[in-house]
Formats: structure tokens, C-alpha cells, sequence
């Protein structure tokens, strides 16, 4: 299958990486949230991929949220108008994303090999582990933006226990990914489903419709408006795009 923002490998023992690639911090678009979906969906189904390893290509995990992908454009009735589906089509696209790391009944660890930020963050926290590289890779991003955690992050994040390692020493994870191997699929299985069901119910029954009605309001804010395009602006005077 091919991906344009994706690596994605197996390897002979059936642990397979999943790399996000976009260049250069892997800020996410509609593309790379489809890759990504998709990759994940190739996970779920394949009877001789047993785990899947989450990571980023270059020094990031991910920026999370590409702000290019925001509908600005100086006019605020079709601005609100356009902002009001982006954030319908890009909620929507992330919830897919985490509502499928926490159904696939096989175990995914989330390397973060530098900075997870925003919807990187979420994505993250979703997956049954994590490792880090820095004591600094997780950062929020949200609030100085005047938007919301989302992605699930208002009820991933409280229910963290201690399945988050800086990765010091790289025989952790290896010594994970043995212990991994060695556990039964079927026991597995069973017990995410049982850890994550009411978790999942919480997500899509409440904390999901609430993040789009939300984010929108946020998203059309003054605040976020001029924030958005202060950053914009600065990334631009650093030759950004």
C-alpha cells in the first residue's frame, strides 16, 4: 500500500513501524491523517503483524496540527463558515485515528524520539505505550493558541498510569518488545478491550461531539485568529512555507 506521509515496515517477526514523515517537524495534514488511518487499518487486519511500533521520522515525533491547514483569509463570515467544516473533516479524521490505536487488540508503543506536540501529543497518549527521548518531548500546545486539548487528550491523559519511559537505554524497549512477544494475542486482545471500553464509550459518547463544538467556538475566536497568524507570520519570516 502507498503512503505519502507514512513509512511504514515489517519486519520478519512481525513487529511493524509506523513512521510519520512530513517533513521537517511531521505537522499533520488531511493526507498524512489519512495515511495514517490507513496504516493503522493495514495493522489491525494483517495476521502476521503482532506489534506496531509508532514513531517519527527526523527529530520529531510530531508538531501535530499543520496551523497552514486553517482556513484564514481575512473575511470572518466565510472564514467562520469554512473554520466551522475544517474542524468538523479534522476532528473527525483524529478521532478515527484514536479510536482505531485503542479498538486494534494488538499492542502499539508510541517511540517519541523528540517533541510530541498537540494532536501528536494525543496520539501519543493514546497508544498502550510510551517512549520518550527527552524529559521535554510532551508539549500540550493547545492553550497558548486559545484552542482545547483534543484528540481525546481531556480523558487519555488523566488515566495515564506508569506506561510512559524515557528512553535512556534502548534495552528497555527492547526488553518490552521481548516481553510483548511472549504474551498470548487472544489474552491480549481481551485485556485491551477490557482496559479501553470504557474509555472508548466515554470518547465517542461524550468527549468526541463535545471536542467539535468546542474547537470550533475556539477556532473562530479573535484570540485564535491573531495567534494563528503571529505564528504564521514568524514561520514565514524563517523561510517556513
Amino acid at each position: 500500500m502507498d503512503y505519502k506521509f507514512i513509512q511504514y515496515q515489517t519486519s520478519a517477526d512481525g513487529i511493524t513501524t509506523i513512521t510519520l514523515n512530513r517533513p521537517p517537524v511531521n505537522a499533520f495534514n488531511a493526507q498524512m491523517r489519512s495515511d495514517l488511518i490507513r496504516a493503522l487499518q493495514s495493522f489491525d487486519i494483517a495476521r502476521d503483524e503482532r506489534i506496531a511500533i509508532l514513531t517519527g521520522a527526523g527529530k520529531y515525533f510530531s508538531a501535530g496540527e499543520d496551523l497552514h491547514n486553517v482556513p484564514l483569509n481575512g473575511n470572518d463570515m466565510r472564514d467562520d463558515m469554512a473554520i466551522a467544516a475544517y474542524a468538523a473533516e479534522t476532528l473527525e479524521q483524529y478521532h478515527t485515528i484514536i479510536r482505531a490505536i485503542l479498538s486494534i487488540c494488538k499492542p502499539i508503543v508510541a517511540v517519541v524520539n523528540g517533541m510530541a506536540a498537540g494532536a501528536g501529543l494525543s496520539i501519543a497518549l493514546a497508544c498502550d505505550y510510551r517512549y520518550a527521548s527527552t524529559p521535554n518531548s510532551f508539549v500540550t500546545a493547545f492553550e497558548s493558541m486559545g484552542l482545547i486539548c483534543d484528540s481525546g487528550m481531556m480523558s487519555t491523559l488523566p488515566r495515564l498510569e506508569d506506561k510512559t519511559t524515557l528512553l535512556e537505554h534502548s534495552e528497555i524497549l527492547d526488553e518490552l518488545m521481548r516481553s510483548l512477544a511472549k504474551i498470548s494475542p487472544l489474552a491480549y486482545s481481551f485485556s485491551k478491550q477490557m482496559r479501553n471500553s470504557a474509555l472508548f464509550r466515554e470518547l465517542n459518547e461524550h468527549v468526541f461531539p463535545w471536542e467539535i463544538r468546542a474547537q470550533t467556538e475556539c477556532l473562530q475566536s479573535e484570540y485564535f485568529k491573531q495567534k494563528a497568524k503571529e505564528f504564521l507570520t514568524k514561520e514565514k519570516s524563517k523561510g517556513g512555507a
